[in-house]
């Protein structure tokens, strides 16, 4: 959690709202009311972000922003805690490394991006033992059903879920997999009702290539490979990652979270290819497309360190080493987070508390809050 503060930077202590924290959530929770829990938004269902905002609507509008970061920095925790206790040897590194890939900050700091790291842990409980601890396998299922509900990646998680009930077949294994159904049948119906694809060029060869560069290329070697060893080391990593997912000791395990990065990657290219093809190809641009790839990859190379044989240890904490030092050469943008520009919060939120109507500019432009004066009141 020290590292992940450190990459957080002053949108913790500094608390701002962001994007969707204040467009969004913050905006519709106070003029629908506990109706913003069940509003979809670009497509699907955000549990967490809209509870944060329910948790935080009695308060004065002044401290939203402290709220949001601090309920954020709660969640953060817990990520970090369920993936610790899965029952695997080398959780702890897991843990940690939750936070140590090459990343804008995009994802850190804010709850509206709070569900690219929640994901990351859905394959790791679908593919380890149930805890002995009733209040672990408790923990376990409401932490699933929220980061369910939060975002799309129980579409992606339910089949892992259902390997593991046709597995085991114990009644932890059930719960889950029921949770995560319900949890994906709530979204496919969402996305179903509202999702809308972009319109434009359509270049399915060039997004492919782009995708692969973002998520093995920033690994490999912190920015585009615009060269041809620059290309050579990222598909040298890329065949390393794969022969140590296979040549494992926990090959269900790896193949799960090559699965799961599928799924998302995939995903990434159905909704950009119809006509945004584009959109990605500046390395830092929507950088959350490619977190949870990031994570599950150096999670792979992490398992390495723990096999029997001395090369693999070896390989795994060579490539490992070099992810992570994939910052240095990437720039120092691939791990603080951005500050942004400070702009004044406080007594523009007093005019929100007075029932006044707004248009307050916050972070990144050209986002804002924007509310109509309540009744009885004319400002």
């Amino acid at each position: 959690m020290g590292l992940y503060v450190h990459r957080v930077g002053s949108a913790l202590w500094r608390p701002y709202l962001y994007a969707e924290d204040g467009k969004v959530f913050l905006q519709e929770q106070l003029l629908l009311g506990v109706d913003a829990l069940f509003t979809p938004f670009a497509g699907y269902v955000h549990a967490v972000p809209r509870l944060t905002a329910l948790i935080a609507a009695p308060f004065s509008a002044v401290w939203a922003p402290t709220i949001y970061a601090w309920i954020n920095l709660g969640v953060m925790a817990w990520v970090a805690l369920i993936v610790a206790f899965c029952r695997l040897p080398y959780a702890w590194l897991l843990a940690l490394l939750l936070f140590a890939v090459p990343h804008t900050g995009e994802v850190f700091g804010t709850i509206t991006n709070a569900q690219w790291i929640m994901a990351c842990a859905l394959p790791l409980i679908a593919m380890t033992s149930t805890p002995e601890a009733f209040a672990n396998r408790i923990n376990q299922r409401i932490f699933v059903g929220l980061a369910g509900l939060s975002g799309p990646f129980s579409l992606f998680a339910l089949p892992l879920f259902l390997w593991r009930a046709f597995e085991h077949r114990d009644r932890h294994a059930v719960w889950l997999a029921a949770l995560a159904g319900i949890a994906a049948l709530v979204q496919i119906i969402s996305v179903a009702s509202n999702y809308v694809s972009f319109q434009g060029e359509r270049e399915p060869l060039h997004l492919a290539l782009t995708i692969l560069d973002r998520w093995m290329g920033s690994l490999a070697y912190g920015w585009r490979s615009d060269t041809w060893y620059a290309l050579m080391l990222t598909l040298c990593f890329g065949a390393i990652v794969f022969a140590l997912a296979w040549f494992s000791t926990q090959r269900r395990l790896n193949v799960a979270l090559l699965v799961f990065i599928a799924f998302v990657l995939g995903s990434t290219w159905l909704k950009f290819m119809p006509g945004h093809s584009r959109h990605l190809d500046f390395p830092t641009m929507d950088d959350r497309y490619f977190y949870i790839p990031k994570v599950l990859t150096v999670w792979i190379l992490a398992g390495a360190l723990y096999a029997n044989a001395h090369w693999k240890k070896i390989v795994g904490m060579l490539t490992l080493v070099l992810s992570i030092g994939a910052v240095e050469n990437g720039g120092l943008e691939w791990w603080r987070k951005y500050i942004y520009p400070h702009k004044p919060w406080t007594e523009q939120a007093r005019h929100i508390d007075a029932g006044h109507a707004v248009n307050i500019a916050i972070n990144p432009e050209p986002y804002s809050v924007q509310l109509p004066a309540r009744a009885g009141n004319n400002t």
